[in-house]
């Protein structure tokens, strides 16, 4: 099974602390996109099931952790989703001001 990759903003602080701290619990090849135009805007994860983006992408991230796993479950439940989505929309966006 090949691992997945995260494509992530360099450029964020918070951002590279939690990379960082995510490949210490699981494997995964982490890629610095800060020069990467295509990937800027949100954190990308290419797995063999293919591209996940944004929220869906710590989601993935989440499951993946043991102590993260109940986090994961809580942001995909259809009540809390959409307030996550837009969390993570918003910070993603205003990260840099």
């Amino acid at each position: 099974m090949k691992q997945p990759t995260v494509y992530y903003d360099g450029t964020c602080t918070m951002c590279s602390s939690a990379i960082r701290k995510y490949n210490t619990k699981i494997p995964f090849a982490a890629v610095d996109s800060s020069k990467m135009t295509k990937y800027q805007k949100a954190l990308h994860i290419e797995t063999e099931s293919g591209m996940k983006i944004g929220i869906d992408a710590l989601i993935y991230l989440w499951r993946k952790i043991p102590n993260k796993r109940w986090l994961a479950s809580f942001a995909s439940f259809p009540l809390f989703y959409p307030f996550f989505k837009l969390g993570y929309y918003l910070f993603a966006r205003l990260r840099h001001r």
